[in-house]
């Protein structure tokens, strides 16, 4: 039905508005996007810290999955994990069954019932600070003023095409000129472009870079560590820290973790079992996964598992504030750049606008 919506009022804006409407239903559905996918995000970490404080406290799960069943946009899988575990099912398989979306270290406190009582979920801070979410905050707040400069852009100069223009041009043409004067207009075409291909550009960023919406993109080795990714791996890295702390091994967190991810997420973990059937120490296959860069691989080898644990916490956390410099460094480029591209596509038109207006003053006067 929401779909449904969004498509009739896109396809509205563009019956009414032709080019303009094309640009209100871009950012509608960009908009769409990010409450969706913003919404979805939060409801994912609740439920995986509701299941990991039921199972710290020995709770029923099947309760926690019936209280996230009533509503939010992972109800039905959550409904279908409150039956499955139901009717008999290991959590972790039910949990399997039901795609419900587990973060990696819900999954193996689900795994392992009898040793995850004691895990601590004042962990968590090491991947979302509060410096990091108020850089973020800090980070969305320019983008999004960006994106309302633009759009404030394409709406004056659409009501300028469609009213004043039209206006100025026939007073200009009855009155009787004393001089030779300009009475051509320049075309918000280009201003009404580049507007709407900074704001759109702006927003899409936003929702990859820190909202998530394609994380796949951020994987690539020329992409340089962004929140999202550093996230991901921060996971990772926390959860094969609380894997060594009680005492298992890489291999179960591996297989625990093919179980769960789909996917992108899946491939790295069976890269993992393949580099552990190869013979490789933890600290190898850590690093031969891509979870962990050479010098960080340097730290781990030839360390204790209570060190290593330490270690990949330390990492985790050095992560974050490399990839918060990172976007900071990012936008302190982009930004000022799209300033200027958007001045530079004003200026003809500005300059159009006030010359079509002082010739109109001066032949009144």
């Amino acid at each position: 039905m929401q779909y449904t919506l969004l498509l009739v009022a896109a396809a509205w804006l563009i019956y009414l508005f032709s080019l303009f409407g094309v640009f209100l239903s871009v950012f509608l559905i960009l908009f769409y996007a990010h409450l969706y996918t913003a919404r979805r995000r939060n409801y994912i970490k609740n439920f995986n810290s509701a299941l990991r404080t039921t199972i710290q406290i020995n709770g029923r799960i099947q309760q926690t999955a019936e209280a996230f069943s009533h509503s939010g946009p992972i109800r039905k899988k959550c409904a279908k994990f409150a039956r499955r575990l139901t009717a008999g099912d290991e959590p972790l398989a039910a949990a399997v069954t039901s795609h419900v979306p587990l973060e990696i270290e819900t999954a193996m406190a689900l795994s392992l019932p009898s040793k995850t009582t004691q895990l601590d979920s004042n962990r968590h801070p090491e991947r979302e600070t509060p410096q990091h979410r108020m850089n973020n905050l800090s980070i969305a707040s320019q983008i999004f003023y960006l994106i309302i400069i633009c759009f404030t852009l394409i709406l004056f100069s659409s009501f300028y095409s469609l009213f004043i223009a039209p206006t100025l041009m026939t007073l200009l043409t009855e009155m009787p000129l004393t001089g030779a004067y300009d009475t051509s207009s320049r075309s918000p075409a280009t201003l009404q472009l580049t507007a709407f291909l900074i704001g759109s550009s702006a927003f899409c960023f936003y929702l990859i870079a820190i909202v998530g919406l394609i994380p796949q993109l951020l994987t690539f080795s020329w992409v340089p560590l962004l929140p999202v990714a550093a996230a991901q791996k921060s996971a990772i890295l926390t959860g094969i820290a609380t894997t060594i702390e009680h005492r298992s091994s890489l291999d179960d967190f591996c297989q625990v973790a093919v179980k769960t991810f789909h996917g992108s997420k899946r491939r790295q973990f069976l890269r993992a079992l393949r580099e552990i059937e190869k013979g490789y120490t933890d600290a190898n296959v850590i690093y031969r996964a891509g979870w962990i860069n050479a010098r960080d691989h340097a730290w781990l080898a030839d360390t204790t598992p209570t060190r290593q644990a330490e270690l990949l916490r330390h990492i985790s956390r050095q992560n974050i504030r490399h990839a918060d410099a990172n976007l900071n460094w990012i936008m302190a480029i982009a930004y000022p750049a799209a300033i200027l591209c958007l001045a530079a596509a004003a200026a003809p038109f500005a300059a159009s606008f006030f010359s079509q207006l002082t010739t109109m003053i001066t032949q009144i006067s």
